[in-house]
C-alpha cells in the first residue's frame, strides 16, 4: 500500500497516531496500558488545550474515516461460510454505542435465516459463550447453541447500524454491507466514523463542564463479586471477578473477543480448504488459497495474546 497508495498509507498512519495521541493524554502518558484510570475516576485530568487539539485531529479523522469506508468498499469479497449468530451489547437508548447493559444474539439474516434476537443479562454470560477446550488448540472455543458465533464491527453493524447517526450514518448509507465475515474491515472503518464524531461529542461535553482535579473517592474492600462487558474493537469484552473477605482475588474469568471469534475462523478457513480441494473454482490453485485464507484471518482481525486465554 505504501508503494501503491501513499496517501491511504499516510492516513492510516495519521489515525493511528492520533489513536496513540488519546491514549497517552486520557490514559497517563503512553500509547498502551493506560495507568491513569483509577477506581472511581482517573489520577489525572486532560487540559483545556489538549482537548482542544484532540477535536482538531478528530474532526480530520471524521473525513479519513469516510475515505476509509470508500476505500474498503471497492475490495472484492468471496463467499465464505458464515457465522450462524452474531452476538453484541444493546447499545442503552436510542443512538448506536459500544456500551450496554444486555448481551443480544441475532441470526445472522444474510445467510437466509430469520433475524431472531434473544437477550441476556450480562451476568450470565455463560450462556452465551459456552466454552469448550479442544485438542488440536491451546485455545478454548466458544459456542452459542453449538454453533459458533461472531462478535466484533461487523455484528455491532448488522445488529444496530440503524442507530447510527452523523457522518457516520453518511458512512454506512454509502456502502452495502453484508453478514460475510470479509465486511468486518468495512464495518470497522464505519465505526472509525462513529468513533471519531462520538470523541468530538465527549470533548464539547468535557469542555462545558468545566472540569476540576477531585479527590478519588475512598472504597473498602472486601469480599464481592463482579461482571461486566465491554464493546472493544475487535468484540465483546467480558470480565469476571470474585473477592474473598480480606480484598483477595480468588477467581477471574476473562473471555476476549478473539477467543470467541476463533471458532468461526477455523469454520471459515475449512471451508476454503474444502473448496480448494474439491476444486470448485479453477482459480482456486495454492497460492490463491493462501491468498483467501489470509484475508479472512485479517478480516476477523485476531489478537495472538488474546487467542489463548
Amino acid at each position: 500500500i505504501a508503494e501503491k497508495k501513499p496517501e491511504l498509507a499516510n492516513m492510516g498512519l495519521r489515525l493511528k497516531k492520533l489513536g496513540n495521541r488519546i491514549q497517552e493524554i486520557i490514559g497517563g502518558g503512553r500509547p498502551i496500558h493506560p495507568i491513569n484510570l483509577c477506581i472511581g475516576g482517573f489520577g489525572k485530568i486532560p487540559e483545556k488545550h489538549e482537548l482542544l487539539a484532540l477535536k482538531n485531529e478528530l474532526e480530520m479523522a471524521v473525513n479519513d474515516g469516510i475515505k476509509a469506508v470508500a476505500f474498503f468498499s471497492k475490495i472484492d469479497t468471496f463467499p465464505v461460510d458464515e457465522p450462524q449468530y452474531f452476538s453484541a451489547l444493546k447499545p442503552v437508548g436510542s443512538r448506536f454505542s459500544f456500551y450496554g447493559e444486555k448481551i443480544c444474539v441475532s441470526e445472522n439474516s444474510s445467510s437466509g435465516n430469520e433475524n431472531k434476537v434473544e437477550e441476556f443479562e450480562i451476568s450470565d454470560y455463560k450462556k452465551v459463550c459456552q466454552e469448550d477446550v479442544i485438542q488440536h488448540s491451546n485455545a478454548k472455543h466458544s459456542l452459542y447453541n453449538g454453533k459458533p458465533f461472531m462478535t466484533g464491527a461487523l455484528a455491532r453493524v448488522m445488529m444496530f447500524g440503524d442507530l447510527l447517526y452523523g457522518r457516520s450514518k453518511e458512512a454506512l448509507d454509502m456502502t452495502e454491507i453484508t453478514g460475510n465475515p470479509l465486511c468486518n474491515n468495512l464495518a470497522q472503518a464505519i465505526e472509525l466514523v462513529y468513533a471519531s464524531q462520538r470523541c468530538i461529542e465527549i470533548i464539547d461535553e468535557l469542555l462545558d463542564m468545566q472540569m476540576e482535579n477531585e479527590a478519588l473517592p475512598v472504597f473498602q474492600s472486601g469480599k464481592c463479586r463482579g461482571t461486566s462487558a465491554l464493546e472493544v474493537p475487535r468484540g465483546t469484552l467480558y470480565h469476571h471477578y470474585e473477592f474473598d473477605e480480606n480484598g483477595k482475588n480468588i477467581r477471574t474469568d476473562i473471555i476476549t473477543p478473539t477467543a470467541i471469534n476463533i471458532s468461526s475462523m477455523e469454520m471459515g478457513v475449512r471451508g476454503i480448504v474444502e473448496s480448494h480441494r474439491q476444486g470448485v473454482s479453477s482459480d482456486m490453485d495454492t497460492a490463491s488459497t493462501e491468498v483467501k485464507i489470509g484475508m479472512l484471518l485479517r478480516a476477523y482481525d485476531p489478537c495472538i495474546s488474546c487467542s489463548v486465554h
